[in-house]
């Protein structure tokens, strides 16, 4: 899928931002990375890590306003270059939480 299409796809807005993101599966150990950008809908996190389309993940970022945790669903993989998450069930809290942190509409 091209850039263009998946961003066409998108619902939410996406700001460019790299900030530390963990994640794991069920199975193994946290990840840490950066991310490229972040949405109300998900991100997108630069790494090397090999990550499975359709993987659920755990993930954690640590923002200026407090910590966000959320299941992740992986809606796309670059291998060697990073993937794509979509955040299930973002609570309110959470939305919130990414809204002041990251200053997005």
């Amino acid at each position: 899928m091209s850039a263009f299409n998946r961003e066409e796809r998108r619902k939410h807005e996406r700001k460019r931002v790299q900030i530390r993101v963990d994640f794991a599966d069920g199975d193994s150990i946290t990840t840490s990375a950066n991310s490229r950008d972040i949405g109300l809908g998900g991100l997108y996190v630069l790494t090397d890590a090999e990550v499975q389309q359709n993987s659920l993940l755990k993930i954690t970022i640590d923002l200026p306003e407090g910590r966000f945790e959320s299941d992740a669903v992986v809606v796309y993989a670059d291998k060697g270059c990073g993937f794509g998450v979509r955040f299930k069930n973002l609570s309110e809290e959470n939305e919130k939480l990414l809204r002041r942190s990251l200053d997005l509409k």
